[in-house]
């Protein structure tokens, strides 16, 4: 059977947004793999950590694994290279790689139809374009030195937010009230964005408590966004964005240089500093 699997990088721990890095294809004959070193680049210059080393050490592997298969002379090692092994780390991978089931194709794989299929599927920049933008383009602004007053890309304690689990949002800090914003790609499926509305509608909840608890006036709580292309994601946005009912802002992605201006004439702390001095 002649079966495909796509490798992607996962770009945000708030929502599903991805970018497709690498193929992995297996024949009757034999397996195939193969990455993009140019999307690891654009994916590493969204998330903060640098994790170029770590992915490209996990894929030189793999592709080791992959070249030490096709060269054995007898198959009854398939390396973990199976379906089973794959379905496996669909289900249970939760680090920055992600790996997708291996699913089967209506073609024959081999080396020419194995390039075809890696340059559709993950060469092309298209199909990721408005995730990449979107997010580079908020990542940039929180460059501004502005933020460094405030905490970027903070996970916030179980402990404050009463789950099992820490959250993470993308800045947060403290003048007097809580100021707490994060980021949704609307371009997004409507599953993954209100995954992301949930979440971050938890965290606001929590935090409204944190600061009743800690006499705290009422906090600003944002998530900033753009506006989306499709109908279907019009239709979604305008109706999160007429809900009188959210105890958030949605704002779209410009608003975030009104929060540098706020920043920059604000005495704003740190929410860890803060903690720190209530403890």
């Amino acid at each position: 059977m002649n079966l495909i699997s796509i490798l992607y990088i996962k770009t945000s721990s708030h929502t599903d947004e991805k970018i497709s890095i690498g193929l992995f294809a297996s024949s009757s004959e034999k397996k195939y793999f193969s990455y993009s070193g140019d999307k690891i680049k654009i994916a590493n210059s969204i998330i903060d950590t640098n994790i170029a080393p770590s992915i490209g050490y996990t894929l030189k592997n793999i592709k080791r694994e992959v070249d030490a298969y096709n060269n054995s002379p007898l198959k009854f090692n398939d390396f973990g290279l199976n379906e089973s092994s794959f379905n496996y780390l669909n289900t249970y991978s939760k680090g920055i790689l992600s790996f997708e089931k291996l699913k089967p194709v209506g073609i024959e794989i081999n080396d020419s139809s194995f390039e075809s299929l890696f340059s559709l599927l993950i060469d092309s920049a298209v199909a990721k374009e408005n995730v990449v933008s979107f997010t580079k383009r908020f990542n940039s602004k929180l460059k501004h030195k502005a933020f460094n007053k405030i905490n970027k890309k903070y996970e916030i304690a179980p402990s404050i937010l009463g789950t099992y689990a820490s959250h993470k949002v993308d800045f947060i800090g403290k003048n007097g009230s809580l100021l707490v914003g994060t980021s949704i790609d609307f371009n997004s499926r409507p599953e993954t964005i209100d995954r992301g509305i949930l979440e971050f509608n938890a965290i606001t909840e929590a935090l409204i408590s944190f600061s009743r608890a800690h006499n705290l006036p009422e906090g600003n709580y944002n998530i900033y966004c753009n506006e989306p292309e499709e109908s279907e994601g019009k239709a979604f946005f305008d109706k999160v964005y007429f809900d009188t009912d959210k105890i958030f802002n949605l704002l779209t992605i410009d608003k975030v240089d009104e929060v540098i201006t706020q920043l920059e004439g604000g005495n704003y702390i740190k929410f860890s500093e803060y903690l720190d001095s209530i403890n």
